[in-house]
């Protein structure tokens, strides 16, 4: 009997050819940024900046989207682990949600200033520049975020 399945098994990504679309994509974000900034001083007008410049912003836009979900993601799980640790401290971050995920797209740490009971504090990524400036991305957190009663395991 045969089976009812026309595509063959080539469907999704490589039958719509997404995946090549993405490649070309990061290859020309990433990589071919610094080629295509030099190549462009030899066209008429051209002094290099605008092209390259324009990458590198379209590449700081998506690790600025990239890094903000990452700290929502971070945001939901202090919650959680705020249940069983009490809330956190400024050194807790990396315990919480390991090394990884406390790190944004550039790379740096992201910083938390714990929340108190008469102020609110934040997730803080110094962004494309590593300092802190207009374009760092905050993400508030409030005492209540993090202030959860403490859940004591069912076997203790």
């Amino acid at each position: 009997m045969g089976s009812n399945n026309s595509d063959g098994g080539n469907g999704g990504l490589f039958k719509s050819g997404r995946l090549m679309m993405l490649g070309v994509i990061l290859l020309v974000g990433g990589v071919a940024a610094p080629k295509l900034k030099e190549a462009s001083r030899f066209l008429p007008g051209g002094d290099g900046a605008s092209v390259a410049g324009r990458l590198s912003h379209i590449q700081d836009e998506a690790r600025a989207i990239t890094t903000r979900q990452r700290m929502m993601g971070i945001k939901a799980t202090l919650r959680m682990w705020s249940a069983q640790h009490g809330p956190p401290d400024a050194n807790d971050l990396e315990e919480a949600v390991g090394r990884d995920t406390a790190t944004d797209e550039w790379g740096r740490l992201i910083r938390l200033v714990p929340p108190t009971a008469n102020s609110a504090g934040c997730l803080r990524s110094l962004g494309p520049d590593g300092k802190p400036s207009r374009d760092d991305i905050i993400v508030p957190l409030t005492w209540h975020d993090v202030n959860r009663t403490r859940m004591v395991p069912g076997w203790q």
